[in-house]
């Protein structure tokens, strides 16, 4: 497995081997507790954070994830040429320290596919004539680079991107994480 995660600062981090394959323990109450904690320092400012945190269990062939509030993650089954949005319940961080999160688990993860988590930066990009980037056409790299290496896919997505983008100014952040299955 691998992982590539890029900021359009050009901040790169990769994850290979056994420290890609360390999980954190029960995703929903490490959620539940980062929300509690938010909530008491964003009381007074009336702000809030979205998450999704996802853990691979590659012995399992399984990822199992907890939402709060950020977009549904992508998984790309190049075999039939099918996305799945990851969703699940769970109420953006910070506004309700009572609020419990539920992890959803997907078993058959299988050499191949690839998952895609990202900033709306990314998709709600717009290019000169004020058009968005959109979620299709972030689709449409990934499937046109699921052969390739999880750097690739990423490095194809931001260059695309700049591509369509040319000539404006950028309105929020871009992050993109993609998730390369490999055995």
């Amino acid at each position: 497995m691998a992982v590539e995660v890029r900021h359009d600062s050009g901040q790169v981090a990769r994850l290979k081997g056994p420290h890609a394959q360390e999980g954190p323990g029960d995703l929903a109450a490490i959620v539940a507790d980062l929300n509690r904690h938010l909530t008491s320092d964003t009381r007074e400012s009336n702000r809030f954070m979205t998450l999704l945190l996802m853990a691979i269990d590659p012995a399992a062939a399984a990822i199992e994830w907890v939402r709060a509030g950020h977009d549904p993650a992508l998984l790309y089954e190049p075999s039939t040429d099918a996305f799945e949005e990851l969703r699940g319940p769970g109420l953006v961080l910070g506004l309700n320290e009572d609020v419990r999160y539920t992890a959803v688990r997907r078993a058959g993860v299988r050499p191949g596919q690839v998952i895609a988590l990202g900033t709306d930066g990314i998709w709600e990009a717009r290019n000169t004539r004020g058009d968005m980037w959109g979620k299709e056409r972030l689709r449409e790299v990934i499937r046109e680079r699921a052969g390739d290496s999880a750097e690739t896919i990423v490095n194809g997505v931001f260059d695309r991107l700049k591509t369509f983008t040319r000539g404006t100014l950028p309105e929020d952040d871009k992050t993109l994480v993609i998730i390369k299955f490999t055995q």
